[in-house]
């Protein structure tokens, strides 16, 4: 299972989809397959087995990434929670990463590649919220004024 070009890509990417795949454009499909060459520091053509599997999951998982920021606008403000669709694409994304994460010590196909390199160190901005949206980290976290 060979990628010689991007129009492969996304006739691929366009059945891995299957009928979800009509919930895409063009645009999209071009940016997930882009995203995920990125991702891994490769180019067309593809040519091993695994590395064409590899390449096909994490364009999936940056296709899934855009329903999911397309769902973020059905945020529920007043009740303090998601609409099932947006955490359902979420936990997807978290499963394919999760995945990848653990085949990076695994698969030679991924050799060469590192999860510091690829997803970065993580910062939290320390923001903490009470139980009603309200933001507490002034209590939490006293400044030195």
């Amino acid at each position: 299972m060979s990628i010689d070009s991007v129009e492969v890509h996304k006739q691929k990417l366009e059945k891995v989809l299957g009928s979800s795949s009509e919930l895409f454009t063009t645009d999209d499909f071009d940016i997930a397959c882009e995203t995920a060459l990125n991702e891994l520091g490769w180019a067309y053509p593809i040519l091993g087995f695994r590395e064409s599997y590899w390449v096909m999951e994490r364009t999936k998982r940056h296709a899934l990434d855009l329903l999911r920021t397309g769902s973020a606008h059905k945020f529920k403000y007043k009740q303090i929670n998601l609409n099932h669709r947006f955490e359902h694409y979420h936990k997807l994304i978290e499963s394919l990463d999760r995945m990848f994460l653990e085949s990076l010590d695994s698969d030679p196909a991924l050799n060469g590649l590192s999860a510091e390199e690829l997803f970065g160190d993580y910062l939290g901005n320390n923001i903490q919220h009470d139980s009603l949206g309200r933001d507490i980290s002034h209590l939490l976290y006293p400044s030195d004024d």
